[in-house]
């Protein structure tokens, strides 16, 4: 078997996504930061392209597809290590190839008292790679959750924060800042980070407001211009709701379930669901629910869910032998439970397929996000969704309300002899998006650009002249 830097180069058959694929030179699979960047050096010499992935798992969106054929995917999912941990200034290193699920159980086992942001891309997710590519979790973007990044350079130079300008708080230091050069972008391998941890609160509860289209979302705006709503909320509609209730009855049944099982079961799909968390002392909680109940338009119903009323239900169901409604509880509370922390697939089970297999290159059909941000108002929403059923008939979106943003997070399901013309959509529709002001927060394989800017070619001519890192990954 071919050798680079004296580990193996092994062979990757057949990589796709959407029905995509690219010849790759080979696989490497370093174990330390110094394997890392001997890896970098040797293709560097080579000129060999290589492509980091930190787990590959990026479902959707990109995968572990290079941009570029001939890559080497140098495949960083071996860098396991978790510490150390400062729980005075709440923050963690990490190294690249840490997932989800490996954290929060680390966590769990160590340091009980925080949690993290998590995100609905599922356990097995790179959470440094998901941070890099601007991933939204739960309790907001997780890009300015990361700091203090060691990474390789083109050349296979190492670089990390400097000792005596480096602070575990996260706390930005005095000059230029370089944290920022590694995400959505090709100039370095990011070996590890320090991640910004929370401390668990008193109540953490999740929030969900139900109703038609425009009462859900103009309560939701409300709340978040009112402060009462801080953290992201979700809001979804009824063909995302019913790809979740597939999803979750797929993994609890031994048989298929229909729709009509989904709307037996979780009534609530047939309307528009918005998902949000609270954590606080009780009494500010609390006080956010009823003032959050308040600003409520009429005809939404709202709903607190915590952790301990959610598994009470479920027991009590079951025992009284209310099948549907402990199916219900059992099903939902994963999806809660993303807002109070815990790492799951349940955000995976809005694609509609089997959380026990949640690569879409080995189903039946095929699934491609693609993203646009607007500002919260109930016609940018309604001009998405026009231009969606111009485009994309068949798609589920999610609307993500962050801050002053309002992020339209977009699914295009085809089988797989539509795969090239599900492709050619969703490029149509990111151009249209843009054409109308809308861009994207971030860029998956099918939807792929160099995005423009002086800087960004200047900072690669000088970083990698050659352009090895990544070829064609937002920076040309």
């Amino acid at each position: 078997m071919e050798q680079i830097a004296g580990l193996p180069l092994s062979p990757v058959s057949g990589p796709t996504l959407c029905r995509s694929q690219r010849r790759i030179r080979g696989r490497v699979r370093p174990r330390t930061a110094a394997d890392v960047a001997a890896v970098v050096r040797a293709c560097a010499e080579q000129r060999w392209p290589l492509h980091p992935v930190s787990g590959g798992k990026n479902w959707g969106m990109g995968s572990y597809l290079p941009d570029h054929d001939d890559c080497v995917l140098l495949d960083l999912s071996a860098l396991k290590t978790i510490g150390p941990i400062d729980r005075d200034a709440g923050s963690v290193r990490i190294e690249a190839g840490v997932t989800q699920k490996e954290l929060y159980d680390w966590l769990q086992r160590e340091a009980p008292e925080f949690a993290f942001n998590v995100t609905g891309a599922g356990k097995d997710t790179s959470i440094v790679g998901n941070a890099l590519e601007r991933g939204l979790g739960y309790l907001g973007s997780r890009a300015g959750e990361i700091f203090g990044c060691a990474a390789v350079l083109a050349d296979g130079t190492e670089v990390g924060p400097d000792p005596a300008w480096f602070s575990r708080t996260g706390c930005i230091p005095a000059g230029p800042q370089t944290e920022v050069l590694f995400a959505q972008g090709n100039l370095g391998v990011v070996t590890s980070v320090w991640l910004k941890l929370r401390r668990r609160q008193e109540l953490e509860a999740a929030v969900v407001i139900s109703g038609e289209f425009e009462p859900v979302f103009e309560t939701v705006r409300r709340a978040m211009e009112c402060n009462v709503l801080t953290l992201p909320v979700h809001m979804g509609g009824g063909s995302r709701l019913d790809g979740l209730g597939l999803g979750f009855l797929r993994q609890l049944w031994d048989r298929e379930p229909s729709v009509d099982d989904v709307r037996r079961i979780f009534p609530l799909s047939r309307g528009h669901t918005a998902l949000g968390a609270l954590h606080g002392p009780k009494r500010l909680v609390r006080a956010a629910v009823a003032e959050l109940r308040s600003l409520a338009a009429p005809g939404t119903v709202i709903r607190v869910v915590t952790d301990a009323r959610f598994r009470w239900a479920e027991r009590w169901c079951s025992r009284f032998g209310l099948r549907d409604k402990a199916t219900f509880f059992a099903a939902l509370r994963p999806l809660f439970a993303l807002t109070w922390g815990e790492a799951n697939d349940a955000g995976l089970a809005a694609l509609g397929m089997p959380l026990r297999e949640v690569n879409p290159d080995r189903l039946g059909t095929g699934c491609i996000y693609l993203n646009a941000v607007t500002a919260p108002r109930v016609e940018a929403s309604r001009a998405v969704e026009r231009l969606l059923a111009e485009h994309a008939p068949d798609h589920a979106v999610t609307r993500c309300f962050e801050g002053r943003m309002l992020v339209h997070v977009m699914s295009i399901f085809f089988p797989p002899e539509a795969a090239a013309d599900a492709q050619d959509r969703a490029r149509s529709l990111a151009r249209a998006f843009r054409a109308q002001g809308w861009p994207p927060y971030r860029l998956g394989q099918v939807t792929m650009e160099a995005v423009p800017g002086v800087l960004a070619a200047r900072l690669r001519a000088a970083l990698d002249p050659h352009h090895l890192i990544a070829p064609g990954h937002y920076v040309a």
